[in-house]
């Protein structure tokens, strides 16, 4: 089937009037620091869709496409026969410096198996109505909020805030200081 851009396609870069990769000067290029062109030299070739395995489960590995052209895959959390839970970075928001030089923040992603789409779909009402009846009448239980939702393919998505480390909130054991000390006897 011949896309409507196949005529487009065989025109080159100079006859449209775009920078030519040639060029001292190429906007795109710089701005995407020449990701696109690097890729094509190296001769990888990016995927360009999910693939959902025969058991259910969506088929993840760091080259895989951004999940819902947001969410980068990281490493798998934990997985069931119900769903996956992976660690992703927003690409979309910004928070300051993390330890690894990061500034989009952590979100935990619950991927629900293809059969599994409505448990999903339920799953992430029922939360939203939770959170909302909360707010409504000023309480706040101690769980996990669910910032949004999406699809990936036949896939069902609940993106979760990321949980702080245990020892981040807990507090501090208190350190004697140095004048306090009794003095070392000889």
């Amino acid at each position: 089937m011949a896309s409507a851009f196949s005529a487009f396609d065989r025109v080159s870069a100079a006859e449209r009037g775009w920078p030519a990769k040639a060029q001292s000067f190429n906007p795109t290029l710089r701005l995407t620091a020449g990701l696109l062109s690097y890729s094509e030299r190296a001769g990888r070739q990016h995927p360009t869709a999910h693939e959902t395995l025969p058991n259910g489960r969506l088929c993840l590995s760091p080259a895989m496409p951004l999940l819902a052209h947001r969410y980068r895959y990281m490493y798998t959390l934990s997985q069931s026969d119900l769903s996956q839970l992976v660690c992703a970075i927003d690409t979309f928001q910004h928070c300051a410096p993390a330890a690894d030089g990061r500034r989009q923040p952590l979100v935990v992603l619950k991927i629900l198996n293809a059969q599994h789409w409505a448990i999903g779909a339920q799953e992430y009402e029922r939360v939203r109505l939770l959170w909302r009846e909360q707010s409504r009448h000023g309480t706040r239980a101690q769980f996990v909020r669910a910032l949004s939702h999406c699809e990936v393919d036949a896939h069902f998505c609940i993106v979760w805030e990321m949980l702080a480390p245990l020892w981040s909130v807990m507090p501090r054991p208190l350190r004697p200081h140095a004048h306090s000390r009794a003095p070392a006897r000889s």
